[in-house]
């Protein structure tokens, strides 16, 4: 494990919002932490759940984090759980702040590819 990523694991353990988040992506895509999607997924649940600011930048980053994650695993409920958190973080974020708009927006068109894709799925089925 390199030592940024034991540092960032130490402060997530520690309760912080934005390590959690950090850690999860770290996780998610093998950056200073060996990749793991079951740890990934782990943190970014447990950032996702802290409420303890309110709708801050740092929860939103969380919700969008977790929504990229649950994509990861390809699964019928994990894009459910995607959209979910995608839909959180669309909704929370403020659209005149320049911090929040870049998360509005992705999560925005993440939601659109994704519901796109459930519709030429159901498409195909018929």
């Amino acid at each position: 494990m390199a030592s940024s990523g034991r540092k960032m694991l130490k402060l997530a353990e520690g309760g912080m919002q934005k390590a959690m988040t950090s850690v999860a992506y770290k996780y998610s895509h093998g950056f200073g932490l060996k990749k793991d999607l079951k740890k990934a997924k782990y943190w970014a649940d447990k950032a996702a759940d802290v409420k303890a600011f309110g709708e801050s930048i740092d929860t939103i980053e969380a919700y969008f984090t977790k929504g990229n994650i649950c994509l990861e695993f390809e699964t019928a409920e994990s894009n459910k759980e995607a959209k979910e958190s995608f839909k959180t973080a669309y909704s929370i974020a403020l659209p005149d702040d320049k911090d929040y708009s870049y998360y509005k927006s992705m999560s925005g068109a993440t939601l659109a590819r994704l519901y796109m894709a459930d519709n030429e799925n159901l498409e195909e089925a018929k």
